[in-house]
């Protein structure tokens, strides 16, 4: 059934699952269906907080990002790095003797894109997180056949990549330009100060 259909609830008067937040906690809470009025093609929804089925959880995923309760999304980044090593072990199991062209090709698109999904929610600011994410590259770059003797920055300018890290301040950088620019939609983007923006980049 669908718990989004007006009509189901009418006639079955289910429970609805919602997500709210409360202060610091993130709490699951069950509301349980109390009234719905039917006027017209215009339902209206009556409904009371049923506290005894509300439960407090950790966390919560939205659109393939993990919110925890101090948002810091340290259980996110390490779902993103497992999920990044997992893809670099199939890469080194199916491929062998691979080329640096190619691999940096497959990287790109089986690895490094776990890892910069939606970064510019969850980018980390504690520099163990950001070590850790930086791993990754530098295990990824040793894998290439010739490159396990050279230094990280070396590798990286051999394979003509950039730091991850480095990305994720770029990456920001052209989001912030584009919020300023007023090339987002205004309906679904924060309402900055532009007279206060503007003395800031001043």
């Amino acid at each position: 059934m669908c718990v989004h259909c007006p009509t189901c609830i009418v006639h079955n008067c289910t429970e609805v699952e919602v997500v709210q937040s409360f202060g610091s906690e993130l709490l699951t809470c069950v509301l349980q269906c109390y009234k719905v009025l039917d006027i017209g093609q215009t339902y209206v929804w009556l409904l009371k907080l049923n506290v005894d089925k509300c439960k407090v959880v950790s966390y919560v995923k939205d659109l393939g990002v993990v919110f925890d309760e101090k948002l810091n999304f340290s259980q996110h980044i390490s779902e993103r790095i497992n999920k990044a090593y997992s893809m670099l072990w199939l890469i080194r199991r199916n491929f062998r003797d691979i080329g640096p062209a190619a691999f940096v090709l497959i990287y790109k698109h089986l690895v490094r894109s776990h890892l910069e999904y939606n970064n510019s929610v969850w980018a980390p600011y504690r520099k163990s997180d950001t070590d850790k994410l930086e791993k990754v590259q530098k295990r990824a770059t040793k894998m290439i056949q010739g490159m396990g003797n050279f230094k990280y920055p070396e590798r990286l300018g051999q394979l003509e990549l950039p730091t991850l890290a480095y990305r994720r301040n770029r990456g920001d950088m052209i989001v912030t330009y584009k919020l300023l620019s007023g090339l987002y939609d205004e309906q679904v983007t924060l309402q900055l100060d532009m007279t206060t923006m503007d003395n800031i980049i001043r």
